[in-house]
């Protein structure tokens, strides 16, 4: 959220408001989570380009869903992507924070650097990098994933109401799959050896932070990322991931 010139308000002021909205974002995380049988990579920003204030914290609470289809058989895949996130400033220009998966072990820590700040245009970066169980497609059997990210966040703002934010990204996961040596003629394997696996996630997103109050903020976004298999030199059908962010100052 944006630093701003308002009149400081007593610690309450927002107090029962901010504890409503932030209990109902955690109960719509939570039951999604509950309904979420498949571990999956997270492709989601939900942030601006402006990082936390020097010395505040912010605590966010993510509702997504990813949209895919296996590289085999085409079928369509939609899996619910449920997050928590801290974030902190330590510096004018800079802060350091982590996403945790709800659906199943998986998280990612990045730090948002600000590259160019103003009143009206802000242009940062996220390097970013995390570690998760499962894959985005049913045809590999990924048991452990480790994801890098570097998403580049432009954000134009909307006077008073909040920012229109704007981002290309690419994201590189390594894995360990179980490469099918053989079949045992019921669709199962009777074998298996484990192989490397390296996938590129090029991309964008577009989203639109909303700012309710000087501690409450709700942003929605919608990334869309072309996977690419280098070792097949080829890219699969784009892959879709959207939702709503919440994000409470504390």
């Amino acid at each position: 959220m944006r630093t701003t010139n308002h009149t400081e308000t007593s610690p309450g002021h927002h107090r029962p408001t901010r504890t409503l909205w932030m209990t109902l974002a955690l109960s719509l995380t939570l039951a999604l989570a509950t309904q979420t049988l498949t571990a999956c990579a997270s492709f989601s920003t939900h942030m601006t380009a402006r990082p936390t204030e020097k010395g505040k914290t912010e605590l966010g609470a993510n509702v997504d869903v990813l949209v895919t289809r296996a590289k085999d058989t085409q079928e369509l895949l939609v899996m619910p992507v449920p997050e928590i996130s801290l974030r902190y400033g330590f510096s004018d220009r800079a802060d350091f924070g982590g996403k945790v998966s709800l659906s199943k072990a998986g998280g990612e820590v990045s730090s948002r650097i600000a590259l160019v700040r103003s009143d009206v245009f802000d242009l940062a970066v996220v390097p970013a990098a995390g570690l998760a169980a499962g894959s985005v497609t049913s045809d590999k059997n990924v048991g452990v994933l480790v994801s890098f990210g570097l998403p580049v966040l432009a954000n134009i703002r909307l006077g008073d109401t909040g920012d229109l934010v704007l981002g290309g990204k690419l994201h590189a996961h390594f894995g360990t799959v179980e490469d099918d040596t053989s079949s045992d003629g019921t669709g199962g394997t009777s074998s298996s050896a484990p192989v490397g696996s390296f996938m590129l996630y090029p991309g964008w997103v577009v989203g639109l932070n909303l700012e309710l109050s000087d501690t409450f903020a709700v942003m929605p976004e919608i990334n869309v990322l072309f996977p690419y298999d280098p070792e097949e030199n080829s890219f699969a059908k784009p892959l879709f991931q959207g939702g709503i962010g919440f994000t409470f100052g504390i």
